[in-house]
């Protein structure tokens, strides 16, 4: 007889065209199925994110029970360098599994494309995932991996980079985009990479598997220092309106609002 509230953190793939079109395997994303069986014994569905939402919808959640919630972020801790940026080329950041779930060999073709001589692609993230080897393999200009890095080196990445590139295929919600932003960092991001950042504000927001969309808008953030800058200022002050605090509120206005269910 108790109320159950399921969160979705990291929705399927709903529509299996897209598995083609973007280059992935199916076993990449969770189970459909599964998610249904879960769905069916759940009064309420917490969504991290508009795109899971959609998600949520597509697979016949009415609206009514689909309750969003953003993540939090830790803005004491993630917040922008107190000194000057250290000298180098623009650096273009992607933090998370090296993975096609990720969109990472949509980002490494739009920056081999791209060919930005006085650019620098940084990825960060586990390189233990299927496929990883094969989308480092080749060589790509201007381009390192670190694999995986302790929370210190984290910040300081953030802290350092020009600006945040996250083009996933599929998430709930993304912590590392909300610790971007913390940090004062523009981010390019999918469209399914979560919904804290909003275009031409914060960052920009290309469709998933964009490839053009990517370089056009790497394009524009490397060359136009002044809205990096509006950018940064922006992102900043989206991620204080997103801190922890403000997380913990709204999620004990949702658990009292479903008291009124029980």
């Amino acid at each position: 007889g108790m109320l159950r509230l399921l969160e979705v953190t990291l929705p399927p793939l709903t529509d299996p065209a897209n598995l083609l079109r973007w280059g992935v395997e199916g076993d990449e994303f969770p189970d459909v199925e599964e998610l249904k069986a879960e769905l069916r014994e759940s009064d309420f569905v917490l969504a991290q994110s508009e795109y899971c939402a959609r998600t949520l919808l597509d697979l016949g959640v009415p609206n009514g029970r689909i309750l969003r919630l953003p993540l939090g972020v830790d803005t004491e801790y993630f917040r922008p360098s107190a000194g000057a940026r250290r000298t180098g080329p623009l650096r273009v950041l992607f933090v998370g599994s090296i993975s096609r779930r990720k969109g990472v060999h949509h980002l490494l073709r739009a920056w081999n494309e791209l060919g930005l001589e006085q650019g620098e692609l940084v990825l960060a993230g586990r390189t233990g995932s299927r496929g990883a080897a094969d989308l480092l393999r080749p060589e790509h200009p201007r381009c390192r991996s670190l694999g995986h890095v302790s929370d210190h080196a984290l910040l300081d990445l953030l802290q350092q980079a020009d600006m945040l590139v996250h083009p996933s295929l599929a998430e709930g919600g993304c912590n590392v985009v909300y610790e971007a932003l913390a940090c004062g960092l523009p981010c390019i991001v999918s469209s399914h990479a979560g919904s804290a950042v909003r275009t031409g504000i914060e960052g920009l927001v290309v469709r998933p598997g964009d490839i053009e969309g990517l370089k056009a808008a790497i394009g524009r953030l490397s060359t136009d220092t002044e809205l990096r800058r509006q950018m940064a200022t922006a992102a900043r002050k989206r991620a204080e309106s997103l801190s922890l605090d403000c997380f913990a509120a709204r999620l004990g206005d949702i658990y009292r609002g479903l008291g009124e269910y029980v």
